[in-house]
């Protein structure tokens, strides 16, 4: 059998992951969430405390926490600490969660949903987005754009990115449901991906994909600003299909 030959399976392994501390962290409270443990409403004990108890550094503790905040599952106020976010988080991680289990086709339902989420956010975003909220989308951009251009994969800043739009597009309804969808979509995009298979040329387009959705958000150009997400997400379709062969991505 020829080199060629014995590598024809490759893909059907998957790189070996050193998974991040506020990775585990971030499972560890949305677990919690999920069996009515952790309650919407409910306040979280301090950075501080989460540290000792998990026996790390304060800084994935802080890591984690920021992450959930921009999935909605968190929020953090001054002066009084972080609490678990009052929008029926049981019932948005069960749907989740059967969707999941259902099965590719419901994987697809999920990427679709998604898709209709991403879109739409896009729009109303360039109409309703503050300065503020610019700032921190081109934020994030920037952070996915080194990562890129470092050789990283950058899912969770590639996630991050989007639900920075989420946030901007200032209906909680909204940005919510995109915080519930993205740890799915980060694990299942994880677990069909690696460094080998997920080639320059790709992360090319992503970049330039998300570069464009930035323009047109920073002009306020709504209809621009649809037109690139769209553009962006039938570009991850197509790069997920090239990486998988499952259609939806």
């Amino acid at each position: 059998m020829t080199g060629r030959q014995s590598d024809e399976h490759l893909t059907l392994f998957r790189q070996i992951e050193n998974r991040k501390t506020s990775d585990i962290i971030i499972e560890q409270i949305q677990a919690l969430i999920a069996s009515g443990q952790l309650r919407s409403g409910m306040k979280l004990p301090s950075e501080r405390a989460l540290a000792d108890r998990f026996q790390v550094g304060r800084g994935p503790v802080r890591d984690a926490l920021k992450k959930l905040e921009f999935y909605g599952v968190v929020r953090t106020e001054s002066q009084r600490g972080t609490f678990v976010a009052e929008i029926g988080e049981k019932t948005l991680q069960g749907l989740i969660s059967s969707l999941l289990r259902g099965g590719n086709h419901d994987i697809d339902a999920l990427f679709e949903t998604r898709e209709i989420l991403e879109v739409h956010a896009a729009r109303i975003a360039a109409e309703r987005a503050t300065d503020e909220d610019l700032h921190a989308v081109r934020a994030a951009h920037e952070e996915f754009e080194r990562a890129i251009l470092s050789g990283s994969l950058a899912l969770d800043e590639d996630h991050l990115f989007h639900l920075a739009i989420g946030r901007a597009a200032k209906n909680p309804v909204l940005a919510s449901l995109l915080g519930y969808l993205t740890p799915e979509i980060i694990k299942t995009n994880r677990a069909h991906s690696n460094a080998e298979i997920v080639d320059k040329t790709s992360r090319r387009e992503t970049l330039a994909e998300h570069t464009r959705i930035v323009e047109a958000l920073l002009s306020r150009d709504a209809s621009f600003a649809e037109r690139a997400m769209a553009e962006h997400m039938g570009g991850a379709r197509e790069r997920r299909f090239r990486r998988t062969g499952v259609t939806s991505g």
